[in-house]
């Protein structure tokens, strides 16, 4: 991803994406402010989507190796 949402945790991710959207929906920003507010979004909303997938997947391998006993 490379990007300066990197080192966030979901939490801190998510927070930002709320804000974000937040601002959006205001529409109180300028049109170069909204498109990069976009562009953070969509990074925010993509790191926060991998972070679950990954969180998804952890514990369905758990359940499976809990299943096998």
């Amino acid at each position: 991803m490379n990007s300066k949402f990197d080192n966030m945790s979901f939490d801190e991710a998510f927070e930002k994406l709320e804000m974000v959207l937040e601002k959006l929906e205001n529409g109180d920003e300028t049109l170069e402010n909204n498109l990069k507010l976009y562009a953070d979004g969509v990074k925010l909303y993509s790191k926060c989507k991998n972070e679950l997938n990954s969180a998804k997947l952890k514990v369905e391998y758990l359940n499976d190796i809990k299943t096998k006993e």
